[in-house]
């Protein structure tokens, strides 16, 4: 990892002193692939805020035992590992059913050494599930675009796994 890359938001943020989320489960990934649901098939820096950097808190308190798993999790980019592209459209029309409005865009990107850091957040919906910890000047720069495109067609239709891509 660059000298120059710091996590300053994520281990030192005076909202909440007591949360430091950059530990021994994040790593730097660079080999990995993973995909997020997008505005478009372009990268966008919209498309990779937190929660926390959209103004959203979680509603534990500070004295409850969860509360610094939830502020990271707040801090995190939901992001899913990518094996294949069978599998990611499985996992996105299960997730159809409780994301009606999600949009059908996708992106499936690496990043880059200076992009941040990844932690495997595995939950009973998507043992894939992951976050990118960004660091302090993580831009979309710090990506690189595999592939991006509409899932529209295969959630769409009766041609599940065998959707063309």
């Amino acid at each position: 990892m660059p000298k120059d890359v710091t996590f300053f938001r994520l281990t030192v943020d005076p909202e909440c002193p007591q949360c430091s989320c950059v530990d021994k489960r994040a790593v730097v990934d660079c080999n990995n692939a993973f995909a997020r649901r997008t505005s478009g098939k372009e990268l966008k820096e919209s498309d990779f805020l937190s929660w926390w950097d959209l103004g959203r808190r979680p509603a534990t308190k500070p004295e409850q035992s969860r509360y610094c798993k939830d502020v990271c999790g707040y801090k995190g980019v939901s992001v899913h590992l990518y094996t294949d592209h069978d599998e990611l459209m499985k996992h996105y029309r299960t997730t159809k059913a409780f994301k009606p409005k999600a949009t059908p865009y996708y992106c499936i990107v690496k990043l880059t050494p200076s992009a941040g850091k990844v932690a495997s957040t595995p939950s009973s919906g998507d043992p894939l599930h992951h976050d990118i910890l960004k660091a302090d000047n993580f831009n979309v720069g710090h990506l690189i675009l595999i592939d991006s495109g509409d899932i529209s067609e295969c959630l769409d239709t009766a041609a599940g796994d065998t959707c063309l891509h």
